[in-house]
């Protein structure tokens, strides 16, 4: 059963590519980017059941490797590199204020009593992930 859904969940992810890619060219939803559109619907489409859950099938593997690097790197090539650097240091500002916001979050969170045990012996690394 598992290359049926293999078949399945690759044959959906193309569908939703082509689709997110003909959406992003209606000049309504130019501002969508059809990579980050693909991904949307590929996560709607799986939590309602109509591709199949990742941990079925190996399709889902093969593209978060290379894959998924190679898409990031062809979704940088798209940014406006002038918008950017005229926006910089606002947005450098909103960043530095959302990681000490997190930083502190995290640290106050593992710093409450019995989380640590409630969590179990992966706390460590979760907590360092964020």
């Amino acid at each position: 059963m598992r290359g049926v859904a293999d078949l399945h969940a690759f044959g959906g992810l193309c569908l939703l590519l082509a689709v997110a890619f003909r959406i992003a060219s209606v000049r309504r939803l130019a501002w969508v980017s059809p990579p980050v559109l693909a991904l949307g619907l590929t996560v709607l489409f799986v939590n309602v059941g109509a591709l199949p859950d990742p941990s079925q099938t190996a399709v889902y593997d093969s593209l978060s490797g290379a894959t998924l690097s190679a898409a990031v790197f062809l979704l940088l090539l798209q940014v406006d590199r002038r918008v950017i650097l005229s926006a910089g240091s606002t947005m450098l500002l909103a960043f530095t204020v959302g990681s000490v916001g997190v930083f502190f979050g995290v640290l106050s969170v593992g710093l409450m009593p019995g989380v640590a045990e409630q969590i179990g012996e992966e706390y460590a690394a979760i907590a360092a992930m964020y």
